[in-house]
């Protein structure tokens, strides 16, 4: 005798298990159609923020280009060193106090609440490709900063 679990069900019996997900009607807001197209208004398309310029002297703007590069050829590997660094920040309006170690301090005189701690590297004094990227995306968050922000002063 061989025993079969469940004999009253059948085979098709399994179909009618797999249930339709329920949808749960919307108490809040005003009901979405999933038909609408996502794109924004054409008014809202037209009011895009503008990137800030500022002009810097040719040192400062070296610097600066080393962290937001604006052509292809400045994109290759470059050091800048910490003392370019500090005057460049220190050109951008930035109020600079040294910290513990190597640790210091940059809090924009323009933007109050909105400061950065950056590391000096060390033994040497210059920083190198990857610190300079990983730098620039912090900045970038932070105040906005890109590569067409940055121009030469005439």
């Amino acid at each position: 005798n061989v025993v079969q679990p469940f004999l009253d069900s059948a085979p098709d019996d399994h179909d009618k298990l797999r249930m339709e997900p329920r949808k749960k009607q919307k108490t809040r807001g005003e009901p979405s159609s999933a038909t609408e197209p996502a794109t924004p208004p054409a008014s809202a398309q037209d009011t895009t923020p503008k990137v800030p310029r500022i002009a810097l002297p040719k040192k400062l703007y070296k610097t600066m280009t080393a962290f937001f590069p604006t052509s292809e050829q400045e994109r290759i590997s470059r050091k800048v060193l910490w003392k370019d660094f500090l005057h460049a920040m220190y050109g951008l309006s930035f109020q600079i106090q040294k910290r513990h170690g190597s640790e210091w301090y940059f809090e924009p005189s323009w933007k109050r609440n909105a400061p950065i701690t950056i590391h000096e590297p060390h033994p040497s004094h210059e920083m190198k490709f990857d610190k300079i990227r990983f730098e620039a995306r912090r900045m970038a968050r932070k105040y906005g900063w890109s590569s067409e922000t940055f121009v030469l002063a005439d």
